[in-house]
């Protein structure tokens, strides 16, 4: 169960989070057991992997403590006379609204697998041009293509729109 761990993506677009405070979030919800909703910190072990200090990670935990999401706190810690005990509430609900109940991962498992193939399916019904070509082998017959037949491909019919617009800045930089 460590390879995988779902992640939620309003962080990186909600929240100031630096780089490191993210990557470390993130271990957090990578170290979260699923089955029994509960977190599995140890900050000598985050230090560890991070490379970094002790100082550093209680600095960087305190700081996620700070932080809320939809009304809930990314992180909160508690001592309770002799060790830390640290909730993850935001986490917990980002994950019973994907259906992981408590000691039932199968119910969220299958609302998983089913979003995907709902993605799957999204994706596949669009018809792009060139649609067997990778990235690279796109950019090259994009580069042979006459100019002419370039000016009448847009790139929302290309699978890589970036490619097009790379192209078309080569063809600019060029005349």
């Amino acid at each position: 169960m460590k390879d995988y761990y779902p992640s939620c993506k309003a962080l990186i677009t909600n929240l100031k989070l630096t780089n490191q405070e993210f990557r470390i979030y993130q271990y957090l919800c990578s170290q979260y057991n699923l089955r029994k909703h509960e977190p599995f910190v140890r900050i000598v072990n985050i230090a560890g992997f991070f490379q970094i200090s002790i100082a550093t990670v209680k600095e960087i935990l305190s700081r996620l403590a700070e932080l809320e999401q939809d009304q809930k706190k990314l992180l909160t810690v508690n001592f309770n006379g002799t060790y830390l005990e640290f909730e993850m509430p935001y986490y917990k609900s980002f994950l019973e609204n994907l259906g992981f109940k408590k000691n039932n991962l199968a119910a969220g498992f299958k609302n998983v697998q089913n979003k995907l193939k709902e993605l799957n399916s999204q994706a596949d019904t669009k018809i792009y041009l060139f649609p067997k070509l990778d990235q690279f082998d796109l950019s090259e017959a994009l580069r042979d293509m006459p100019d002419e037949d370039f000016d009448k491909i847009k790139p929302s019919q290309l699978r890589f729109p970036w490619v097009y617009y790379d192209e078309k800045t080569r063809r600019t930089n060029t005349q």
